[in-house]
């Protein structure tokens, strides 16, 4: 703004910064604040825990399906294995381990 007001050209201005030239005469007529109001912080920090939320969903969402793969994968592949030690290795309830053992069965059964 110092340049522009000092005289030099809003033009090369702009393109030094990589802004438009009605960017900086937005900016020269007063229609650009750098307050935000009491409204807006409220909703965009409303906004920001909510997505900070859906994060904490998908994340545990992710974290319990590499679980259950892996505790696919080593059913699969040790059919003889007991439930309750599978359970108590991957932090499972053994009903959880069953379940998932139907599901497998019902898959690779043909």
């Amino acid at each position: 703004m110092s340049k522009v007001k000092a005289g030099e050209a809003v033009s090369v201005v702009a393109g030094q910064y990589g802004v438009s030239d009605k960017a900086i005469y937005n900016w020269l007529k007063g229609r650009v604040t750098n307050q935000v109001s009491w409204m807006e912080h409220l909703r965009l920090k409303k906004e920001n825990q909510q997505l900070k939320e859906i994060i904490g969903v998908l994340t545990f969402e992710i974290e319990n399906s590499k679980k259950r793969y892996l505790v696919e994968a080593v059913q699969a592949k040790v059919a003889g294995l007991s439930k309750s030690l599978l359970s108590t290795l991957f932090g499972y309830s053994r009903k959880g381990i069953y379940l998932n053992s139907d599901k497998i069965k019902r898959r690779t059964s043909f």
